[in-house]
């Protein structure tokens, strides 16, 4: 970290890790699938936290929201999810459904009131 100058900002040795990895797979070629010509480029699944951290990522990646900032209600991960779709990028929820909240007796009830909902990347 003190080499490349980071001093002690965590954040930039991610984005340094995460930025190198993508640029390295960028370099391998794709295989076209089966019945097609061409092949299809690479696309990534990476963590809110490469997002948050500002990395350079292609307009087809996809961003895991995975922190609830707040409190297991989803008071935080609605905007989380909007900055990313907002950004244009496609997301996946999980953070309301981790199983560290998982309580004894009806807690499928507090589940299900996180249904999925459609955000669209015009929103």
């Amino acid at each position: 970290m003190k080499k490349k100058g980071f001093g002690k900002d965590y954040a930039q040795l991610e984005e340094y890790y995460v930025q190198t990895l993508i640029d390295l797979l960028d370099k391998i070629p794709s295989t076209p699938r089966k019945g097609k010509a061409k092949a299809d480029k690479h696309e990534y699944i990476v963590w809110q936290e490469v997002f948050d951290n500002n990395v350079q990522l292609d307009n087809d990646t996809i961003v895991h929201v995975w922190k609830d900032l707040k409190d297991w209600k989803g008071v935080e991960w609605q905007k989380e999810i909007a900055n990313v779709t907002k950004a244009g990028y496609r997301s996946i929820l999980s953070s309301c459904w981790y199983l560290n909240y998982i309580s004894y007796g009806a807690d499928w009830t507090a589940v299900c009131m996180h249904r999925m909902v459609a955000i669209s990347r015009d929103s």
